[in-house]
């Protein structure tokens, strides 16, 4: 088959070389950037110094399958089982689910703290080496179901692919949100999902490695130690700047702060494209959706907390190749929106390996536009990187009567 999403060429037919994958990944963007991220850390003793050979891992004209194909192409070939790469890329929701003992939930710590969630509708069917696999995303969004017979393992969309006698018929099955189903070849044995997990949480200390892991919440001190350093009419003003206005704070925030979920609207816009729009609009009203969002059911409130997590990870950028505990050295944030305690605890934590740069820009100066601005911020960074400094701080602070922040 070929990817609905782009031109149909031979070279991106599926199945790839290691998986074929059905449907989309919406965090494609992003994973293509941090895999560019990875690479001047990627070394490997499989691949010595013909590893530069492999770069880009992946192809800039890659669909998104062809991508996630290529991320766990390269992690078999670095010694890593297939069934480990699938939780690697594609790993289950997990951080809320009390069911999972804690030998899974140390395996899905350390696997978070390797590498990115290629998060999207994704149904994938994998072989390499002793293993062939069939899993889910975390939303399960595209079926699999399964046969298993004594000489075969039958897995597609739906039951009645392949004909078989009932009699022949050892178990039929769902591969449900997040699962995976494997036959390992060498053993000659079927893994249901209790089962691969079970195996692969085995594999290695994960326990003991994720002790490294750091949590901000353990480094605050006291909530009743958090200053004020906004008053409302400071807030005010600084909300003015945003264009935040009235209709934002009743219809968006209020039920975010009342109920801990997002309103519930009607799904069309019919506000006038922001190019043609005689009020102000932000910069960020002039983008739209970066993928086929439509065709995706919509995730309710209590779905959500099930399947997506805020949390985030700041400090760590090892080989994503090694398997050790230096890939848990990280703060570990449960939100990326921090109290002012919480932003105060990071910035000790970064020690002098932080730099914060200022984003605002003086517009009563004629010689300043948004554009030089902006390329100024880009050498500030850069700088600031070549100077050794691992953490770069955007802040708008500055916000006043002649300073503007950048949108």
């Amino acid at each position: 088959r070929y990817s609905t999403n782009t031109f149909p060429t031979w070279s991106l037919a599926q199945p790839f070389r290691v998986i074929a994958h059905n449907g989309e990944i919406n965090t494609l963007k992003g994973n293509k950037n941090w895999m560019t991220a990875h690479e001047p850390r990627l070394e490997h003793q499989n691949f010595g110094k013909s590893i530069e050979d492999l770069k880009p891992i992946i192809d800039a004209d890659a669909s998104d399958s062809a991508a996630l194909d290529s991320t766990i192409e390269l992690l078999v070939k670095a010694n890593k089982s297939l069934p480990m790469a699938k939780i690697l890329t594609i790993p289950e929701a997990w951080s809320h689910r009390r069911d999972f003992s804690q030998k899974l939930k140390n395996l899905y710590a350390y696997a978070t703290a390797v590498m990115e969630a290629w998060d999207g509708p994704a149904a994938i069917c994998g072989a390499h080496d002793d293993w062939a696999i069939a899993g889910m995303d975390r939303n399960g969004l595209r079926p699999i179901r399964y046969t298993l017979t004594s000489e075969y393992l039958i897995a597609g969309s739906e039951t009645g692919m392949v004909v078989l006698p009932e009699s022949d018929i050892i178990e039929k099955g769902r591969v449900g949100p997040g699962q995976m189903i494997a036959i390992n070849f060498k053993e000659k044995k079927f893994y249901s999902d209790i089962e691969i997990k079970k195996y692969l949480s085995e594999t290695k200390p994960f326990g003991s490695w994720t002790k490294n892991i750091t949590h901000i919440d353990k480094l605050v001190k006291s909530v009743d130690e958090e200053l004020r350093e906004i008053d409302g009419n400071d807030l005010r003003k600084r909300m003015s700047s945003f264009d935040w206005s009235i209709e934002d704070m009743e219809l968006i925030l209020h039920p975010m702060i009342m109920e801990q979920k997002e309103a519930t609207g009607s799904m069309g816009d019919d506000s006038p494209l922001a190019v043609l729009s005689k009020k102000y609009r932000g910069l960020h009203h002039f983008f739209r959706q970066n993928f086929s969002q439509v065709t995706n059911p919509p995730v309710d409130s209590l779905r959500e907390r099930v399947v997506m997590s805020l949390r985030t990870r700041i400090g760590n950028l090892s080989n994503i190749l090694d398997e050790d505990e230096k890939q848990c050295d990280h703060l570990q944030l449960n939100s990326p929106v921090l109290s002012i305690n919480q932003f105060k605890t990071m910035r000790q934590y970064m020690k002098d390996t932080v730099k914060i740069l200022d984003t605002t820009m003086d517009f009563m100066d004629s010689n300043n536009t948004f554009e030089k601005t902006l390329l100024d911020l880009n050498r500030q960074a850069e700088e600031s990187v070549r100077e050794g400094y691992v953490h770069l701080i955007l802040s708008d602070k500055n916000l006043s009567k002649k300073n503007v922040a950048l949108p």
